[in-house]
Parts: C-alpha cells; structure tokens; sequence
C-alpha cells in the first residue's frame, strides 16, 4: 500500500510539474503549444536535451490526439506523464460509450416490416459477404452501426480490428436486410463502403484522424439525435478479421473467413447502390509520429498511387452515379449540412488511363 501511494504521489508531482512547464512554454498564451515552441522548450537550458524541427513535428503527430496540429494542456501532460496508461484508458472507455450509444436506440425501432427493399436493390449481390457460416464462427464480413463510429470519434476512440470490438458495433444481417433506403433523387441502400489509406500495418488509422473526419460526414449523413436513421459501413479492419496487434497470424477459420471476404471485396464498391467515401488525405508530416516493424519502410504513396485505394475508387467511380461518390479530403472545417457536403465532396470520374 505505501509503494503505492508513493507512486502515486510521484506521478501527481510529475502530473504538476508538467503543467508548470506548459504554462511556461506556451509562449504567447494560447492555451496549445505550437512545434515552434516546443523546438524552444526542449533548446532551452535546462529544458531537455535539443530537438531539431522534425523531432518537434514527430513529438506533436504521435501526441496530438485532436488532430489540430499542436499540443493542449491535457495532451502534452498525458504524454510527459503516463501516454501508454492514459491511451489505453480513453480508448476503452470510447469503445464502451459508442457500444452505449447504439444500446440507447435499437436498431429494431428503424426496421422495415419486411426485405422488400433489399430485394429491389439487388442486396442478393452481398449476401455470400454477410452469410455466417456456423462451422467458421461468423461471416467474412460484418457492417458496422455509423452510430457506433460517431461516438467512437466523438469520445476520443481509435479504430479496432473487427475481433476487438463489442457486438453492439455491428449490424446484423438480418437487421441490414429491412433498413429502409435513402435518396431523393433514386433509391439506394443505406450502407457506405469506406475507401482508404492504411496508416501503419497494424492499423490503419492509430491517431483516430480519419475516424473524426469519417465521423463528422457520418453524422451529417445520420443526422441528430436518437431518432435518426443509421447507416451500416463497410470499412476493411473492422468489417473483415485481421491478424494480431503483433501481427500475429489469423486463426484457421480467421483465415478462411477472410479468404472469402477477398473473393467478394469489390462488391462493395461496384455495386451501384451503396454509398462509397473516399478517405484521400494523408495526416499532416507522415509518416513522421508513426510506428512500423524494424526494417519497414513507411508507405508514404498518396491515396491515388496506391493499388488497392486506386481499385476501389476506380470501381466506385465507373459504377456507381457521382453522387454516391464523395472524396472527405475536399471536406473543410466550414463544410455544414448535407447539400453542402455533397456539393463539396462529389468525386470527379477521371478520363481513361492511356495504353501502356
């Protein structure tokens, strides 16, 4: 007991003395310290050993939890203090807030009395994705509840692989099949293919950058309150098993789950009755922040010159109207409401490559 009230005693003075020296470094009192101050933080006698710009700019990408591009108070004493047990923390308390969330509102209350849609749109396409296979455990694919993701985002979550999550997050199958359909202008069902970048080769997106963008177009598209209609999403780590956080291999019916999930991959994007988004940004300075396997060299491709963004998105484009086709890099923080974001993120259709 008294070791462990010494140890607490040394983090809260820790804990103080890092706010002591945020307040000194926050130069002209903004309340965030920029990369320009903490160049100088860490350059100052008796501030640290020196740091040149891009050791600053990586300090502030794997610690800048909001993606603003600079530290506030809470973020830079988390990672002077303790960034391995305050991570861990929020995010299992993010999951268990989006698993509330859906609680909240079953997904019951939205359901169509029958498949009659899902027939009309042509849902047979993805039932060999979505049909589970008792002896395998579960199904190669399973959609995730947009309300799941909001809230994941809103709470300060990251991402997780599919096997890692609650059972709240999805959407079962025969749920998906009686969500009503969306469109003004044409029928469609009420499922978004998600097309992006991975980050790192553990996870796609560590820092939770593209789940608040995909948040805040999710949340146009779902709207407010628990009276909104959610939407099932497609995203590829989530959605499909993975291999370990080491990287540890699949299990044999891991494996073979996801085997068949392959087979059916551009079903999500060619069907001309989904909604794709396109994540086409890389995060500020990557891969600088970022972590990967000893002897790994990061994959710094933009979205359009990597194989498997550049399938989807050609697919997506060729099959699909151009507006369920929206590119969430053209969104801006001033980007509010529905019709703003679809006059925004409408995704272009390229001209035909030339010949080899």
């Amino acid at each position: 007991k008294l070791k462990k009230s010494r140890t607490e005693m040394e983090l809260a003075a820790k804990e103080a003395a890092a706010r002591a020296a945020f307040a000194a470094f926050d130069a002209d009192g903004s309340g965030t310290l920029s990369v320009e101050e903490l160049v100088g933080v860490f350059t100052r006698p008796g501030g640290g050993q020196p740091v040149d710009e891009a050791e600053a700019r990586a300090f502030v990408a794997k610690h800048d939890r909001n993606g603003d591009g600079e530290l506030d108070l809470d973020e830079f004493v988390v990672a002077m203090v303790r960034p391995a047990e305050a991570e861990a923390a929020i995010c299992s308390a993010a999951l268990e807030a989006a698993a509330a969330a859906v609680r909240e509102a079953p997904i019951e209350a939205f359901l169509r009395p029958n498949e009659g849609y899902w027939k009309r749109l042509d849902g047979a396409v993805l039932d060999p994705a979505l049909r589970v296979d008792e002896a395998l455990g579960g199904s190669p694919v399973r959609l995730v509840d947009s309300r799941f993701l909001i809230e994941l985002a809103e709470s300060g979550g990251r991402l997780r692989r599919r096997q890692d999550l609650p059972e709240e997050a999805f959407v079962r199958p025969e749920a998906l099949r009686r969500l009503p359909p969306t469109g003004d202008s044409g029928l469609h069902m009420r499922i978004i293919s998600i097309s992006h970048p991975w980050q790192q080769p553990d996870n796609p997106d560590p820092k939770g950058i593209n789940l608040r963008l995909l948040a805040r177009a999710l949340r146009t598209l779902t709207g407010l309150g628990s009276s909104c209609l959610p939407w099932a999403v497609f995203i590829d780590f989530l959605s499909c098993p993975q291999k370990g956080p080491n990287g540890e291999d699949r299990s044999e019916a891991e494996a073979e789950l996801f085997k068949r999930a392959l087979a059916d991959m551009m079903a999500w994007y060619a069907h001309p009755k989904l909604l794709t988004l396109k994540l086409t940004q890389l995060p500020p300075n990557y891969p600088a922040g970022f972590a990967f396997p000893a002897g790994m060299t990061p994959n710094t491709a933009g979205y359009f010159e990597r194989g498997w963004c550049f399938c989807e998105s050609s697919v997506s484009n060729m099959c699909k109207s151009s507006s369920l086709v929206l590119d969430l890099g053209k969104l801006t923080p001033e980007t509010e409401g529905l019709v703003a974001l679809a006059m925004e993120c409408t995704a272009k259709r390229d001209p035909p490559l030339p010949p080899a």
